[in-house]
Formats: C-alpha cells, structure tokens, sequence
C-alpha cells in the first residue's frame, strides 16, 4: 500500500469513526430519555404509585386542592422518573468514559460560590426575561390557554400550596432538570458533536420536553419559544463555566410564577421587568461579550446538515413518544442498545491500541 493510499484509508477510517460516535452520542441520549421515562412509569405502578398527571389534572378542577398530596405525589414522580434517567446515564457514562460527577457539572469549577451566584442571577435577567415580557402581555392582552395547571395558582396560597411549589417548580425541579439535560445529555452530546451542535439539541430536548405548552395559542407557542432561547443561553453559560450551579438557580428563579412575584397592583406588574432590565444594565458589557461570542459561534457551527438531521429526529422522537409511546419505546430500547454496541467497539480499540 503507498502512502497515498494509506493516507486515505486513515482518512476514511476517522470519518467512520466520527459518524459512529455521533450516532452513538445521538442514539445514547434519546434511548437513555425514552427508556428512563419507560422504566419510571414501570416501577410506579408496579409500586402503586399515584399519576401525578392524572391528580394535577383533578386537581385543577377542584376549588379547594389538597396541595399537600400534590407536593408528596410529585416528589415521588420526580424522584423515580430521575432516579431512572440519571441512574442509567451515570451508569453508562461510568462504563463508557469512566465520567465522573464532576463531568457533569457538580463542581465549582475554579470558581467561587458568590461568582456562581451572580452569574445565576444575571442569567436568569437576560434569558427568561423573554418569558417574563410574555407573561406580562398575556396579562394585559390575553394570548390564548396556556399550561391547565396554571389555574392552581388561584386558590389559596397556604403553606401547603408553598410545598407544592417548592418541589414542582422552584425547588425540586431545577436541581433534577439541570443534571439531566445540561449535566447529562449536553455533555455526553458534546463529546461527540462539539459544544454549539450539543447546546442546540438540548435546548430543543428540553424545550419539547414541557408538554404542557404544545397547544395551538399564541401564549403556549410563545412559552415554547422563550423556553428554546432560555435553554440556548443557560446551555452556553455551562459550556462556559463547566458548572450546573449558575443554570440551576437561573432555572429556580425562573420557575417561580410570574403571577407569585407580581402583586396584584397594575404599577407594579412592571417591577421584576425593571428589575431585570437594571441587572442587565450593570453587566451590560459582560453579557454583550457573552452574546456576541454564542452569536458568533452558532453562526459558525461545524457540520450544519448533521446538527440539522440530529434536530429533526429529536423532535420526530419527542413528538412520537407522545403519540405512539409503544412504538417509540421499542425505538428507544433498539437504538440505546446500538449505541451501547458502537461505545463497546470504541472501547475495544481504545483497549488495543498501542500506548504512544
């Protein structure tokens, strides 16, 4: 063989190679999603859990909910749904790449615990401010149905109502979300799809994941779109600190209802707004510097046509899960089980390989 033709063939071999370890990266992630979700709803009701969707949904008939077996039903739902989804990507990740929690983000990073802390709060000025303007024309100029469960934050805000919130919206959630998508499948996406591909596909993931906003009004598609833009932002600001901690509280305050924040006054339906504006006022020059450079970035993004297949069957899968969950859970377990197969093979001849 010349060395022409040995110069090819290692060409061709390294494309292989990348075209298996992004399909891999692709089939991984979205297997780990659908069979995690499977495997939840398997032990909950073999266990005799109770369906959180199907109380949350009585509930908002009832004038008068038990918030209190809100908030125990949906820390059990979410504790079990998660244990599923993180227990297995852990696992696989331990096995594939020996990744440890820090991989995903449980760290600090090099930086310190206040810096986290203000680059949480500034976050969440730039990217859900978005959200927030919407919630705010929604009041004056109604856009149509949102979430059903939205109605809950009418009834009476006891401390039982305040649990609920706690582990449904701004406390339980934002802890168990951000390790999945961000710690999880923006970082094993990354790996093999480079940081932007991974930071798009994530926010997509995440985006359709909240299933209470695919309806046909202006407010639910409007709640889609800020969410798709919050989850762009938040995925960069990890990719650029390597830690959850700044996403997490961004996520946390951002999930408080915009109905708990405002009183009732219409002056002050203006304030958190004018408040986040003033944030975004003092760090201008920082978050200027931050968008201009994903900007940059995302313009740029290497291998457009692939990141753009990856999109399309994420959505595809989302979609279907939800329309044929029977046969997008024979999908899910088939394509996990390619990907657990193409990771042995690059284990394999990472083993074989002689030592440099």
């Amino acid at each position: 063989m010349n060395a022409e033709s040995s110069s090819t063939g290692t060409t061709q071999q390294r494309a292989l190679a990348s075209w298996q370890g992004r399909l891999a990266a692709l089939f991984e992630v979205t297997g780990v999603y659908i069979v995690g979700v499977l495997l939840g709803a398997i032990i909950g009701r073999l266990i005799g859990m109770q369906n959180f969707g199907a109380l949350l949904k009585a509930a908002s008939a009832d004038p008068q909910p038990d918030f209190s077996l809100l908030a125990w039903v949906a820390a059990q739902n979410l504790i079990l749904q998660y244990v599923c989804l993180l227990g297995i990507a852990f696992l696989i990740g331990w096995w594939h790449r020996k990744r440890r929690l820090a991989a995903y983000g449980l760290t600090t990073a090099e930086h310190s615990l206040p810096y986290h802390v203000v680059a949480g709060i500034v976050l969440f000025a730039v990217a859900s401010l978005p959200v927030v303007v919407l919630f705010l024309v929604n009041k004056y100029y109604p856009l149509g149905p949102g979430a059903d469960h939205w109605v809950l934050l009418q009834r009476e805000w006891t401390p039982a109502f305040w649990l609920f919130m706690a582990v449904g919206s701004y406390g339980l959630v934002p802890v168990v979300e951000e390790l999945f998508f961000r710690g999880y499948l923006q970082t094993r996406l990354t790996e093999d799809f480079g940081p932007l591909a991974a930071i798009l596909i994530t926010a997509v993931t995440f985006a359709l994941s909240h299933g209470q906003y695919r309806k046909l009004s202006v407010l639910a598609i409007g709640m889609l779109v800020t969410i798709l833009i919050e989850a762009i932002c938040i995925g960069y600001v990890f990719y650029r600190t390597k830690s959850l901690l700044a996403p997490i509280i961004c996520h946390a305050i951002g999930n408080i209802p915009n109905s708990l924040l405002l009183p009732t006054r219409r002056l002050a339906d203006f304030l958190i707004p004018l408040l986040m504006l003033v944030v975004v006022y003092l760090f201008r020059k920082q978050i200027a510097a931050y968008l201009r450079q994903l900007y940059q970035a995302l313009i740029a993004i290497p291998a457009p046509r692939v990141t753009s297949a990856a999109l399309l069957y994420v959505v595809l899968l989302i979609i279907g899960f939800e329309l044929l969950p029977l046969v997008l859970a024979v999908v899910g377990i088939v394509t996990l089980t390619i990907a657990l197969l193409f990771e042995y093979k690059e284990k394999r001849t990472r083993r074989l390989a002689p030592a440099p």
